[in-house]
């Protein structure tokens, strides 16, 4: 089961920026035609906040133009204080979509999880789609 997704009760609680066209719960509406959009400075932040505490060994993204992300989570029951664990750069796509995942050797306990793009490979950025096990 997806843990990211909104029927199962996951919601952006945060984002930096916003767009009415493109909206933050894009990022987990399970539909593929829809994403969110960032506006054109970063660092650009979005926070999925799980239905409650979970193991996450698996973290699967779909994004175009990132070049810097970074991943951050948080136990406590507000997302206060966020610790990262892993950080990633990757090369330019040239506007392509970008699938990429993350598997944690050990399982990570958290309740939100904190995406930070510090860089990207044109003005804007979009989050496609986001799977958490």
């Amino acid at each position: 089961m997806n843990l990211a997704n909104a029927s199962v009760g996951a919601t952006v609680s945060f984002a930096t920026s916003t767009d009415a066209r493109y909206p933050p719960g894009n990022i987990i509406d399970g539909d593929p035609s829809t994403y969110w959009i960032t506006t054109g400075l970063f660092p650009q932040e979005f926070v999925l906040t799980l239905e409650s505490d979970a193991s996450v060994k698996n973290i699967h993204i779909k994004m175009s133009d990132v070049q810097c992300l970074s991943i951050e989570t948080s136990a406590d029951e507000e997302a206060h204080s966020f610790d990262e664990v892993m950080k990633k750069e990757f090369q330019p796509q040239n506007g392509q979509l970008q699938s990429e995942e993350f598997v944690f050797e050990n399982a990570i306990n958290t309740r939100h999880l904190k995406f930070v793009i510090s860089k990207a490979c044109n003005h804007f950025v979009s989050i496609h789609s986001l799977t958490v096990h």
